[in-house]
This record gives C-alpha cells, sequence and structure tokens, in this order.
C-alpha cells in the first residue's frame, strides 16, 4: 500500500512570507485534506503494529510509541510526504532555490522535549510540522518562541562536538537554550492548529514540545527537515541521503566531515524503552 498526497497548488501569500521573515514560522492552513490525514494516520498505526511490513522496521510494542525516525528512507509513503510537491513550492518561496529532505519524524504523541533549536542538530535545516489531526494544548502542542530565530544561537561546535547528533554533548544544552528564551523576552506561542494545517519553521527558532494534559493521548504530526540544495560546506553528516524534490538522491557534505557523523542518518528509529528523556 502507497499513500500519494494530493498536489493543490498551494503557495505562500506575500502576507504569510513576511509573517515568517519576521517571526520565524508560518501557518498554513489547509495542505492536506481529511480524508488523507486519516488515511495515513491509518497507515502508520498499522505499521505501529506490523500489519503493514516495512523493510528494516520492526514491530513495535502495543505501548512503545516514541517517535518513528528516518521511515522516509526505506518507506515509500513516508517518501512522499516528505517530497510532497506543494511543499518543496513554498520552501522555494522562503530559500529562493532547491531544497532537499534529510530528516523526517513521525510522532505518535507529543514529545515535550525542551526548549531547542533545530540547527544544533541539523545546521543549516528549515522544519515544517505537520498536523494530522487537530492539535490542541491538551494533547501537547509544539510552542514557539516569536522572532527567536534572530536572537542568539548555540551550534555543536561552541559545545565541542563533532556534530549535533552526539548526545554525549548535550549535558546542558537544554538549560542554556532556556537561558536564552528568557533573555529574548518574546512571546512564545501555542500553536493549536486543524487536521491539514502545516507550520514552516527557521531552523534557529527557540521552541518545545508541550505538555500532554490529557494522559494517553495521541498527536499524529510528523516534522520533516530541508536542507538547501546548495548548504554543502557546514553540513557535517557525510553519508546522511538527501532527498530533492526533482526525485535525485544524493549525499553532500562539507570537506572532512567527521567520520562520527556517518551513518546517523540511515535508520536511527530508538524504541521508547531505550530512548533518553529530552
Amino acid at each position: 500500500m502507497v499513500i500519494n498526497f494530493p498536489v493543490t497548488g498551494r503557495r505562500l501569500t506575500p502576507t504569510e512570507i513576511a509573517d515568517y521573515q519576521r517571526d520565524g514560522f508560518v501557518i498554513v492552513r489547509n495542505c492536506l485534506d481529511a480524508a488523507t490525514c486519516d488515511a495515513f494516520v491509518s497507515y502508520m498505526l498499522d505499521v505501529h503494529a506490523g500489519r503493514i511490513s516495512v523493510p528494516e522496521f520492526e514491530k513495535r510494542d502495543p505501548d512503545d510509541w516514541f517517535r518513528v525516525f528516518q521511515l522516509h528512507q526505506v518507506d515509500r509513503t513516508s517518501r512522499n510526504i516528505l517530497l510532497q510537491p506543494d511543499t518543496g513550492a513554498m520552501l522555494e518561496q522562503l530559500y529562493g532555490g532547491p531544497m532537499e529532505g534529510i530528516q523526517s519524524m513521525y510522532f505518535y504523541k507529543g514529545s515535550e522535549q525542551a526548549h531547542h533549536q533545530d540547527n544544533f542538530y541539523l545546521p543549516g535545516c528549515v522544519g515544517v510540522w505537520l498536523a494530522f489531526q487537530d492539535i490542541t494544548r491538551e494533547i501537547g502542542s509544539l510552542y514557539v518562541q516569536r522572532g527567536s530565530h534572530k536572537g542568539p544561537f548555540i551550534s555543536y561546535k561552541d559545545r565541542g562536538a563533532p556534530h549535533g547528533q552526539d548526545a554525549r554533548f548535550w549535558d546542558g544544552y537544554f538549560e542554556d537554550v532556556k537561558k536564552n528564551f528568557d533573555r529574548n523576552g518574546q512571546e512564545e506561542v501555542c500553536c493549536q492548529i486543524k487536521k491539514g494545517d502545516m507550520i514552516i519553521f527557521h531552523g534557529r527558532l527557540i521552541h518545545r514540545g508541550g505538555p500532554i494534559l490529557t494522559k494517553g493521548a495521541f498527536r499524529h504530526s510528523m516534522a520533516n527537515h530541508y536542507l538547501p540544495h546548495a548548504f554543502v560546506e557546514e553540513w557535517p553528516h557525510a553519508d546522511w541521503p538527501r532527498y530533492g524534490f526533482d526525485g535525485k538522491v544524493r549525499t553532500a557534505a562539507m570537506k572532512n566531515a567527521p567520520p562520527e557523523g556517518r551513518g546517523i542518518g540511515l535508520l536511527a528509529r530508538f524504541p521508547a524503552a531505550s530512548a533518553k528523556k529530552e
């Protein structure tokens, strides 16, 4: 079974582009229809239960709802949503050139992740957050700090790490980002959005996963990350596949990319039982 995601021709308006540039994020309404969202949620529940077989993906325990990383590398449906043409066109409006998908994360439930900036982990990236159900404060909304993409930024190099995926260098990171959040003194927005809506957010925007106020609630959503095709010299992950919206796949990274960065982008799907609480 493969799900194809409809192309609507949706593009960002001048106002939406200005919102993104000013605030570091923009909410784009009605990007996917309800039937498509429901079909994808059912698909991911079937993958979780083992009713749909995906290469190299093991059936999970019934209570293991931890996020799923990088499924697009082995699953055509997940790759289709990563490379949905309208998304590529809107990102090109913002960045002025072709983009490449580098990471996907499917969330069955809210992450409750502390304040962070995605460019620490994925230099140069932009995030696209898709809601496959109505997202309310009670189930763990995404919280963003308006305008924080223009403020202080902590890079993996600042912490002496070979790259941002190395958890040995995460101690104190979230606390330091929270300090910058407090110093910024800017509004934090709880993004309560509807099924089919999308949030595009800058890689330096401070954001977090809100608390799950309704115990056991699901929050079906997906966070995909992209790089400009031309962004190579500062990209440390030498063998991460980069998926173009034109169907081409390549690997490209800065010269002398650290060997510690190799392989991490392939199938880093960690079970909840062994996941470190962030």
